[in-house]
């Protein structure tokens, strides 16, 4: 028994048979395909009888009209002949198929389709997880190149188109005819197909207006889930922040919570050394305890020699009363006894004398007690008193000391009670900020699909919520302008482009800039970094023969936007980045369209794109049909988007420029934009500095 396999979806027709000995293929010669078709299965029939041949595997497209056409009508003619049953199979599979070794988890079969389209789907491990489209081979790279999973392409393209896919780097593989007829071998052993025989079996054609609705779908439902997960992100990052500030407030408290602590600790150290002191008085106190003891017993003696010195006193006292009445009695004597009297008069000086001198003793030792008495004790017993004051003092202090540490002890441990549990939310926030950071990375936008913020401008992303996809349309009010200023126009407008790229220049700039110059270009800016910008109002340009509007971009604008993307730059910005930019909140992107009086509507003559971050209009991209150059178009969009900025919130517009970019540096000044500085190699390709021009709105 043998399988029968038939492809004749591209251009190489492939017709060959499975046996138990192996597989028997004859080539299908150039020329009359049709007719070499027939002879190759007539070729094969001799060596394996019809009879044999019991299923049929037949490729159905998607692929070329007539040959798909001609292996369906081949197959059900000999399958209704011998009655057996036809197993159809897509191209798209048998090129995702995933085979034993297969060498990526990602893997998308794109094949020609003709005037520039592909076929093209994605398979994850052999199962397809899109639709088959017919699509534009760049279209399918962006999505390809924007794709966060490790792809390989499996193509089947023309030299063209192959060095397309060679030029962005991609992993590919090529599938010949020999690989194809191996992969829909192994398809066919491996994948049950439930089938009956006869079979109504179709060519499988894909529509390319349908496709490409279906696409447009696909697009705008990635972009949805972008929103989404900007959205998810958002709030999550919301989150991150109100925890971060939790955790700060927390530290905070646990700052304090220290600060109350050493503040302990320092009570500790005063009780401390007043605990010294308290010891120092206490022993000072002993020593005036055993110097008061001391001055007692002086005190006893001196009282004891003063109780001696009062009894003589008194026997002096009486002893000289003694003298005193016998110093009368010798008065009385009569005056006949003049010896008497002489003795008298001697022993009365005498007495007068001892007397004198015991008075003298007296007051002497008088004195002496009243001093003892007075002074010295009262100075001792003024001394302790003070001592047992400032003792008293001192031991209060310490009642008070040891009463405000205990105090200090229970909020500490108040403190340290708190303490833990605040740690305890720290780390469990600190856990939740992990985990939200982790879903972040888990969640992340499709690569390419932002770009990146400078520091100042992602502090405002927040804060801004219009998103240019969402944004109403405006209403298209054409403008009536004059011819005034068209000459001045003409002489001074460059080759409208992204700002940051050179104008094309005229023959008298380029030899300019080849001849070497003494003063680089960006010198008269190198100190203008903080030069004011100049008042003024938004200049006006009329055309009296140029009708226009400005509208927001729209999905179906991308075709035309590309063509003069990519005939205005060296390096054009890709379909996914416009996609992007639609996705980005703060990105404003519009288009003008209208008609000069001689000449038919036309539908889109340029574009412009610019970030609304922190009330200041970024312009990032800026460019005009190259058709429709030199007349005015650029200068008046400008103007109109300036004005929109300004009517979205914006105080000012800025953009860098080359420095070598004079036309586009022309057109700006003329708008009212000022050289605020230099950005030291900004630009890439070649590297190149960057001029800050802005001015207000």
């Amino acid at each position: 028994m043998s399988d029968l396999f038939v492809s004749t979806t591209f251009g190489d027709f492939v017709l060959a048979a499975k046996t138990p000995s192996g597989i028997v293929e004859k080539p299908v010669k150039d020329g009359d395909r049709i007719e070499s078709f027939f002879k190759s299965f007539s070729q094969i029939a001799e060596e394996i009888p019809i009879s044999q041949m019991r299923r049929i595997f037949l490729d159905i497209g998607p692929g070329s009209y007539i040959g798909v056409k001609v292996g369906v009508v081949f197959a059900r003619v000999l399958s209704q002949n011998l009655r057996i049953p036809i197993f159809p199979v897509k191209a798209t599979d048998i090129m995702g198929e995933a085979g034993p070794n297969f060498p990526k988890r990602w893997v998308s079969p794109v094949f020609d389709s003709g005037n520039g389209f592909v076929y093209a789907t994605l398979f994850e491990n052999g199962r397809k997880k899109e639709a088959d489209y017919i699509i534009p081979l760049d279209e399918w790279l962006d999505f390809a190149e924007g794709f966060k999973g490790d792809m390989l392409l499996r193509i089947r393209l023309g030299e063209e188109a192959e060095a397309k896919v060679r030029e962005r780097n991609f992993e590919y593989e090529k599938i010949a005819r020999g690989a194809f007829l191996e992969k829909m071998v192994s398809l066919s052993a491996r994948e049950i197909i439930a089938s009956k025989i006869y079979q109504e079996v179709v060519p499988f054609y894909i529509n390319r207006k349908d496709s490409a609705e279906l696409w447009q779908r696909k697009l705008e439902g990635e972009m949805e889930k972008i929103r989404h997960l900007r959205e998810e992100r958002d709030k999550i990052l919301i989150d991150i922040d109100r925890l971060e500030r939790i955790k700060a407030e927390k530290e905070d408290e646990i700052s304090s919570l220290n600060e109350l602590l050493e503040k302990k600790q320092f009570l500790q150290r005063e009780i401390e050394k007043s605990m010294e002191e308290i010891s120092i008085l206490n022993a000072k106190r002993a020593a005036y305890e055993e110097s008061l003891k001391e001055k007692e017993n002086m005190i006893a003696a001196l009282s004891e020699k003063t109780g001696k010195m009062e009894d003589k006193i008194r026997e002096l006292e009486e002893k000289i009363k003694q003298k005193q009445d016998y110093l009368e009695k010798l008065k009385n004597l009569p005056p006949e006894i003049p010896q008497e009297v002489e003795l008298y008069l001697e022993q009365r000086d005498s007495l007068k004398k001892e007397v004198e001198e015991l008075k003298a003793e007296k007051e002497k030792y008088t004195k002496e007690l009243d001093e003892v008495s007075s002074s010295r004790f009262e100075e001792v017993f003024e001394r302790i008193r003070n001592e047992e004051k400032i003792l008293e003092d001192v031991s209060k202090m310490r009642e008070e000391k040891e009463a405000e540490l205990g105090k200090l002890s229970e909020e500490l441990e108040r403190i340290n009670s708190e303490k833990k549990e605040k740690e305890a939310e720290i780390e469990e926030m600190n856990r939740k900020i992990e985990e939200l950071n982790a879903t972040v990375q888990e969640k992340p936008v499709e690569k390419g699909s932002a770009p990146e913020f400078s520091a100042e401008e992602a502090e405002a992303t927040d804060a801004v919520s219009e998103n240019a996809t969402e944004e109403p349309a405006q209403p298209e009010v054409p403008g009536e302008v004059s011819q005034e200023e068209i000459k001045e126009a003409e002489a001074s407008e460059p080759e409208e482009g992204k700002p940051e790229e050179a104008a094309e220049k005229s023959e008298e700039e380029k030899k300019a800039e080849e001849e070497p110059s003494a003063q680089p270009a960006e010198e008269k800016f190198e100190v203008a970094e903080e030069m004011p910008l100049k008042a003024g109002k938004i200049p006006e340009i009329k055309l009296e023969n140029f009708r226009y509007s400005l509208r927001p971009f729209r999905m179906a604008d991308l075709p035309k936007v590309m063509e003069i993307e990519e005939a205005s730059f060296e390096r054009p910005w890709r379909r996914q980045m416009f996609k992007e930019e639609l996705s980005i909140p703060v990105s404003k992107l519009y288009t003008i369209n209208g008609t000069f009086q001689d000449r038919a509507p036309i539908e889109l003559m340029g574009y412009a794109v610019f970030w609304v971050v922190n009330e200041k209009a970024h312009i990032i991209n800026f460019a005009v049909d190259p058709k429709e150059r030199r007349k005015g178009v650029g200068k008046v969009m400008l103007v109109e988007i300036l004005k929109k900025a300004k009517s979205l919130g914006c105080r000012s517009a800025y953009l860098e420029v080359r420095v070598s970019a004079k036309g586009c540096q022309k057109l700006f000044e003329w708008a009212g934009f000022v050289g605020k500085g230099v950005r030291k190699d900004y630009f890439g390709y070649p590297k190149e500095d960057g001029i800050i021009y802005e001015r207000p709105l």
